[in-house]
């Protein structure tokens, strides 16, 4: 995200645009299909990520009346989101 924002700052608005297209897509095919399932982004999609990510301790776990992401939709959305912006869990890959 840091990375995206620079591109903005810089105006190399070819790239932003790249990695705009890899959001829209990332959210159409692993966002909005959790939240179908009832996962919404907020707060359980972001502790999710920052779990998949790797390099935030703690846990994907939330309180009511949020239902934490299982381990079948976490494994969904690490390998959709390692097939449309594989680059968003690229810390994860390094360990």
């Amino acid at each position: 995200m840091l990375d995206w924002y620079g591109l903005c700052e810089r105006k190399e608005w070819d790239k932003a645009i790249e990695m705009q297209w890899k959001m829209a897509l990332w959210a159409v095919k692993v966002d909005y299909v959790l939240a179908a399932a009832g996962y919404p982004h907020d707060p359980v999609g972001d502790k999710a990520m920052a779990e998949a990510a790797g390099f935030l301790k703690g846990g994907r776990y939330t309180r009511k009346p949020y239902l934490p992401l299982p381990d079948e939709q976490m494994e969904f959305m690490i390998n959709k989101t390692l097939d449309v912006w594989p680059e968003l869990l690229a810390y994860r890959a390094k360990e």
